[in-house]
């Protein structure tokens, strides 16, 4: 068997239809950060986006209320 691993990524509310700057920081940290932390390994030589991560599993929309 073989364990799924990854995360899943929740969109920020745009303003303006933007998102706000230092969440798209945060979030763009992500991949490597996950290499590193959970995987144990060194992020690939590219700089990756969860959107080209293998291992970003879904990318949730924010619904405003």
């Amino acid at each position: 068997r073989h364990a799924v691993r990854g995360y899943v990524v929740l969109q920020h509310g745009v303003r303006l239809d933007r998102p706000v700057q230092a969440y798209q920081r945060w979030l763009d940290r992500l991949p490597a950060v996950y290499a590193t932390a959970v995987l144990n390994h060194p992020p690939e030589g590219a700089r990756v986006t969860p959107a080209d991560d293998p291992h970003c599993l879904a990318q949730l929309r924010h619904s405003r209320a």
